[in-house]
């Protein structure tokens, strides 16, 4: 069904209280445009119900009350793609039921509401995948969000070029843990990354982002997710932004990992920290006598 924007009137005028003036209008005299409207219907069945029906009345009250009688697909879309009169095209939305068709709506009409409604009748999630990625209206694809159960579709939203936001909402959607983990290794929005991170637990998926993500905020509150010690002592020890290494030497309450950390490591900044939280004073005591390099007051 194609979009033309005519004005289905039977003659060549505009009623008063249609929108769009500059529409190219339908003349029913003319042999061009009767040939053009048959074009768009399967047969002359359909063609004769749609020239017989009141849908050509100049009054759009008229023609929505002929869509009252009108249950034939092709009819209502082609009214819904090409009434100037908005409040004509949503009854016409509202009778149809062929998602391609309502797929073309939601590409094409410049009346919001309208959008809006026929988004409400696709139930396919792929479409709605598809308008939520693309759509430039960022509430709309937001509301297309919560009617997604598939989180594999929600995850190529939180990875898309869609406005940040869009993303977001898609991320606050997703539970698989998995999926998540793909949105942080391959999006460019740190907010992004780290709403995706505050939504995993598993740490098996914390540890890799801790020790391999290159963005010094995903590492962070990757780690402070993280409660095994052996991690926390690895970054400790190996992680070359300082507010990183701080962060996990805080988190680490066992002295004996910090007293090797203070003994061992080869940055005598990352000792000293080691050494600031260490609360047993024999060990403090033994790193004293046993490194003469680190100031333990």
């Amino acid at each position: 069904m194609k979009t033309q924007n005519f004005a289905l009137n039977a003659e060549q005028k505009v009623p008063s209280n249609d929108n769009n003036s500059t529409n190219q209008k339908i003349n029913l005299n003319s042999l061009k445009d009767q040939e053009l409207i048959l074009n768009e219907f399967d047969n002359f069945e359909q063609y004769y119900l749609f020239l017989t029906s009141g849908l050509l009345s100049e009054y759009p009250d008229e023609r929505k009350n002929a869509l009252d009688n009108i249950d034939d697909q092709n009819i209502l879309a082609f009214v819904a793609l090409n009434d100037v009169n908005a409040n004509v095209r949503l009854v016409a939305t509202k009778r149809i039921n062929d998602e391609k068709i309502l797929t073309e709506i939601v590409k094409n009409d410049s009346s919001d509401n309208i959008r809006k409604i026929a988004i409400e009748r696709i139930n396919d999630e792929t479409i709605l995948g598809d308008i939520a990625q693309n759509d430039s209206n960022k509430a709309i694809c937001i509301s297309v969000l919560k009617r997604i159960d598939d989180e594999f579709i929600l995850g190529e939203v939180a990875k898309s070029h869609t406005p940040k936001s869009v993303r977001l909402e898609a991320v606050n959607h997703i539970n698989d843990e998995s999926i998540l983990e793909d949105i942080i290794k391959n999006n460019y929005s740190v907010d992004v990354c780290l709403a995706a991170v505050k939504r995993i637990d598993n740490e098996s998926i914390l540890s890799d982002l801790v020790k391999n993500n290159p963005i010094s905020a995903v590492r962070l509150a990757a780690l402070n997710c993280i409660n095994d010690k052996s991690i926390l002592s690895y970054v400790a020890k190996n992680d070359y932004d300082s507010t990183i290494w701080r962060a996990a030497l805080k988190r680490i309450d066992d002295d004996l990992i910090l007293k090797d950390i203070a003994n061992n490591h080869t940055v005598n900044s990352i000792r000293c920290v080691a050494i600031e939280h260490i609360k047993d004073k024999y060990i403090l005591l033994d790193i004293v006598m046993k490194n003469s390099k680190v100031d333990a007051v």
